[in-house]
């Protein structure tokens, strides 16, 4: 009796389609510029919650060979708890977005320099601020002078608005979200639930915080704290 030859890449093809084709694409170029883990949990839970499905074991194999990432190490990383932490992603907009937002009225910053001032892989940062520039939060300029500049005002961005692009919802269970509420499977009653409960306590004061500072905000608090180190320090007397 002959083995049965494995699905080659080609035949899993539909399998991607159902997954958001794009969105999948988007998370094998942007991870594969990076070997850690955290940041291939970001790029993958994207893709598959984009388009509302499970990854299926066979996809996860297809990812780790992508990701030159052995298959148990991915399927652990992708498959494990939704509680919310800020992906490297996440980190690297919002630093390219105070860059931006220092320099704002100036004119385009090149990529370049975004990447050499706030140490982003710069392949990195051009997937993070092509997908910005298509949700408003930049406008980009080619040719002499281009580069990219915040679209509106700093004050005007907040940190809650750019997580939910980069990240996703705030809330750390699909079920305590406002945006992308999604019933939880082992769940026996929601309206009953203390961890629910709990965890949309957490997320009201995340929103409270995150939704209510600006890139302005963030830009100025971190200039009054290098504006006090670079004070001379008061003699101090002593009897």
């Amino acid at each position: 009796m002959q083995d049965r030859p494995r699905a080659s890449v080609r035949s899993r093809k539909p399998r991607l389609i159902e997954l958001g084709r794009s969105r999948l694409l988007l998370a094998l170029q942007s991870a594969a510029e990076t070997t850690e883990p955290e940041t291939h949990v970001a790029f993958s839970r994207r893709a598959f919650s984009d388009a509302g499905s499970t990854p299926a074991a066979s996809t996860i194999s297809l990812l780790a060979t992508h990701l030159h990432a052995s298959t148990d190490q991915y399927a652990r990383v992708v498959l494990k708890s939704d509680l919310k932490t800020l992906s490297k992603r996440g980190k690297y907009a919002l630093r390219a977005l105070y860059c931006l937002g220092r320099e704002y009225g100036k004119g385009p910053v090149l990529i370049a320099t975004i990447a050499a001032t706030e140490q982003i892989p710069r392949k990195f940062l051009e997937l993070i601020l092509l997908q910005l520039r298509d949700r408003g939060i930049v406008a980009s300029k080619k040719g002499k002078g281009g580069g990219y500049a915040l679209a509106k005002p700093p004050d005007q961005i907040t940190l809650g608005s750019v997580i939910r692009i980069i990240d996703g919802p705030l809330a750390p269970l699909p079920c305590a979200s406002e945006t992308a509420y999604r019933k939880c499977e082992e769940c026996l009653d929601e309206t009953r639930c203390g961890t629910r409960l709990v965890m949309r306590q957490v997320r009201d004061a995340m929103a409270a915080i995150l939704d209510h500072t600006t890139l302005a905000d963030v830009n100025r608090t971190v200039k009054s704290v290098e504006d006090d180190q670079a004070k001379p320090e008061e003699l101090m007397y002593y009897i």
